[in-house]
């Protein structure tokens, strides 16, 4: 640094260095009688990667999702100048094309809100887990039980996790982004983690169990349903789960805003089974016109899926089904069975289900589809379908047989010209054989003569066949005409 004025002056000096972004990670505790709320705790991971330690630092937590980039303002940029050739020695440059762009992201990018996923400097053990669906989060609350369980049976009794912790935090919203200021000075050694507790609230919940075949096709998961009524914006991070004082899974959220609802699922549930199957599929026309020569048919299509349910276990259940949100397709959902809310890419069928009862639940869904088929001069087949198909309005009916009728003029046209083309082609190798057999013969000879006036014959007919066919090909191609004009303006509703 270089100073270029005369005299002392004070002189400070402040610099920005790189930092993790904070991260979070909560706990969940349900009663077990289902009489108290959820009771939901908080933490904030804050990392000091520098080698200084902090020492009664203020902070404050800003969560948000800026744009931020870098750019090379130091280093001086210069434009160069182009080599321009003569025209007469320039060649053509070869072409660099870019490449097409991605039409996916990854879900680890997709789903995160302060960007890609940070390494923790807090050493996590694997978990391991019979559920498809497991997360562990910074601080692996399952460690900690195990660890406190050792202490002898009575810790479960006197262990309440909804008041071991106190936040330390106060929540605000600025604008678009929400911050959570430290209420007192943090102290963090250098190359250290700590856990800054910010949330410390009951929330409004509702136990299910989440059945979706592709994620578990026999059993749903055990969830819950619950309300962010924290009075605060939550942060995504991995939560995990306990009943009273007993682990019970482990799960993640994604960011939840106040009041906004979510589910999260955090264990199997063994005491509920759940198989699909198909139900009956029909499918019915429901309308034909005709509209310039073209038939339109609408079809109804109907589906049904079958979810047969066993609750073996001694409690009641709420079941969520997860049913494929097909509504992009055009299919709507009929009867009495109607789904209670709907995502982007399922619908949610709410039912309970009462301890050791079984149960079977159908989803009917329906859809219209319409097809456009052009009539045309080699279409008998269609217009023979059409009518006798018993959904086709008289009107069309009608038409269509009065189509037939001009079709059978131009047919009966059809056939004249190919009956004369046959005599001709007939005449024409009788008289190849003729004029074979006369080279063979004597000209004064009784059989040449009469070979002679076979073939005058043959030519006189020969030429009315022609005229005749003349004759022919101008009708044919009138009646053709006629058919095609039909069939292009034929409407019926």
């Amino acid at each position: 640094m270089h100073f270029a004025g005369e005299g002392k002056r004070k002189v400070e000096v402040g610099y920005v260095i790189e930092n993790p972004i904070w991260k979070t990670t909560y706990r969940l505790v349900l009663d077990k009688e289902g009489v108290k709320k959820p009771y939901l705790q908080g933490w904030a991971v804050v990392e000091n990667p520098t080698d200084e330690d902090w020492n009664k630092v203020t902070m404050a937590l800003v969560s948000g999702r800026p744009i931020s980039f870098k750019m090379d303002l130091y280093n001086p940029l210069y434009v160069n100048r182009p080599t321009v050739e003569p025209e007469l020695f320039a060649s053509l440059r070869p072409v660099a094309y870019s490449g097409s762009l991605r039409k996916s992201v990854p879900d680890e990018v997709a789903d995160s809100k302060f960007g890609p996923p940070m390494l923790s400097k807090i050493p996590v053990p694997k978990a391991k887990s019979d559920s498809p669906i497991a997360y562990r989060g910074v601080l692996s609350e399952q460690n900690r039980l195990s660890f406190g369980a050792q202490a002898g049976e009575n810790l479960n009794k006197a262990l309440e996790l909804g008041k071991s912790v106190q936040s330390v935090a106060t929540a605000s919203s600025l604008g678009d982004y929400f911050q959570y200021v430290i209420d007192r000075p943090v102290d963090l050694a250098r190359q250290k983690s700590a856990l800054l507790p910010i949330v410390n609230k009951d929330v409004e919940g509702k136990r299910v169990s989440i059945y979706n075949p592709s994620v578990q096709p026999k059993h749903p998961l055990l969830g819950l349903k619950f309300k962010n009524t924290a009075g605060m914006p939550l942060t995504q991070g991995p939560i995990t789960v306990f009943e009273g004082s007993v682990y019970a899974g482990d799960t993640r959220v994604l960011d939840l805003q106040p009041d906004e609802e979510r589910l999260v699922s955090y264990a199997i549930d063994l005491g509920t089974e759940v198989s699909t199957k198909n139900g009956n599929f029909t499918s019915k026309i429901t309308s034909v016109k005709a509209v310039k020569g073209i038939i339109t048919t609408n079809t109804l299509f109907r589906e049904e899926r079958v979810y047969d349910i066993s609750n073996r276990s001694t409690t009641d259940r709420t079941l969520l089904i997860e049913h494929p949100n097909r509504k992009g397709q055009g299919f709507t959902f009929k009867g009495q069975n109607q789904p209670k809310e709907e995502a982007a890419d399922v619908f949610r069928f709410d039912l309970p289900v009462a301890a050791k009862k079984d149960l079977s639940y159908t989803v009917i869904e329906e859809r219209e589809a319409g097809a456009n088929i052009q009539l045309t001069n080699n279409a008998v087949d269609q217009i023979s379908y059409f009518i006798n198909l018993k959904e086709a309005p008289a009107s069309l009916k009608a038409k269509l047989q009065e189509a037939l009728k001009v079709k059978a003029s131009w047919d009966k046209f059809r056939q004249d010209v190919a009956t004369a083309n046959q005599r001709v082609a007939t005449i024409t190798i009788d008289q190849k054989r003729l004029r074979d057999n006369m080279r063979e013969l004597p000209q004064d000879s009784e059989l040449f003569k009469r070979y002679l006036k076979t073939l005058e014959d043959q030519e006189s007919e020969m030429d009315k066949l022609q005229a005749s066919l003349k004759t022919l090909h101008g009708e044919e191609a009138k009646s053709r005409a006629a058919y095609d004009f039909y069939l292009a303006n034929l409407t019926a509703e």
